[in-house]
């Protein structure tokens, strides 16, 4: 139904810029003076040019426009993955990584200079497709695949020279999203260098599996099971007026039950890469195995969401008591 599919191409696309405006109008306003703001605006930039790729690719697959699909379909991805999600991370990471799992801080130059540096290779790319000059595409696919395993393992090195001598969720979640990433990008060197390898079949879904499913989702996951109980565990504090104490992290968000959730997760990284190779044997436990770790992440959020409610009752009832 080629009417359904631009219908919905549309309805994403309105919602999407909406958004944005309302994201990047006072965004833009605030002067640059950090590597995570300029990362961002420079990440809201990439998603708007990843929606309009996006929603042009679906009204040429709906109207049978005469555009270089698979081509245009590369360029979406590049857009995606490196100037919106991967200067997206990096921006974030600048501050999180730091603050969360208590490493050194991010070296000012490189950090202030790879989203520019990122962004440009997209942008590169795209005009090596819009005038035909493969070599410069090959060229900026090439630099956008080093500098993305240049972050990854500046990162793990700064990891390695964190103060917590325990490690916690976040910080395997993030081992195992750089893992993955790094993987995926290895294998986009190698496309760049011998690109026969992008002819075969299994070589755009395992990049998909590492590069979204191990690594951004790990990322995600990953900040998500500290930034939840640090909020709750704020608010907590403020509402006891400094003379009831906040329950403990820990207490919010048990860290077992974030670990056995990260293992279902992993499991399903596993299998999923497995499932790329033997789809009638792994592909379907690959999937089963992927809902019950997400199910399990919603129990756990759930479950940070009623400890944080039950302690905030219990410190008003005391307070006035």
């Amino acid at each position: 139904m080629p009417e359904a599919l631009a219908g919905g191409a549309l309805v994403l696309g309105v919602t999407i810029a909406g958004f944005l405006m309302v994201v990047m109008l006072p965004l833009f306003r605030v002067p640059s003076t950090s590597p995570t703001i300029r990362g961002l605006k420079l990440a809201m930039l990439g998603l708007a040019a990843t929606v309009a790729l996006g929603v042009m690719l679906a009204f040429a697959l709906a109207w049978g426009w005469q555009v270089p699909l698979m081509v245009m379909a590369d360029l979406h991805a590049a857009w995606g993955f490196g100037a919106w999600a991967g200067v997206l991370l990096a921006a974030m990471a600048y501050v999180v990584v730091p603050m969360f799992q208590l490493t050194p801080g991010y070296q000012a130059r490189p950090s202030w200079w790879f989203p520019v540096l990122m962004f440009a290779c997209v942008c590169f790319w795209s005009v090596a497709v819009l005038f035909e000059m493969p070599l410069v595409g090959l060229l900026a696919q090439l630099v956008a695949s080093l500098l993305g395993l240049a972050f990854c393992i500046v990162t793990l090195r700064l990891q390695s020279k964190r103060r917590r001598a325990r490690p916690d969720a976040t910080y395997r979640y993030w081992q195992l999203g750089l893992g993955c990433a790094i993987f995926a990008l290895f294998s986009g060197l190698t496309v760049t260098l011998w690109p026969p390898v992008a002819n075969s079949n299994e070589w755009p879904i395992l990049f998909g599996i590492l590069l979204i499913g191990g690594g951004f989702i790990s990322f995600i996951v990953g900040m998500l099971y500290k930034i939840v109980p640090f909020l709750a565990w704020l608010h907590l504090q403020n509402l006891g007026e400094s003379k009831v104490p906040a329950p403990a992290m820990n207490k919010i968000l048990a860290e077992k039950a974030m670990q056995r959730q990260m293992i279902c997760q992993a499991l399903a990284i596993v299998l999923a890469i497995g499932a790329v190779f033997s789809p009638d044997w792994l592909a379907r436990p690959a999937g089963l195995v992927f809902v019950v770790a997400n199910a399990f992440l919603i129990w756990n959020l759930a479950g940070a969401v009623r400890r944080y409610r039950q302690h905030a009752l219990l410190i008003t009832e005391k307070l006035a008591a």
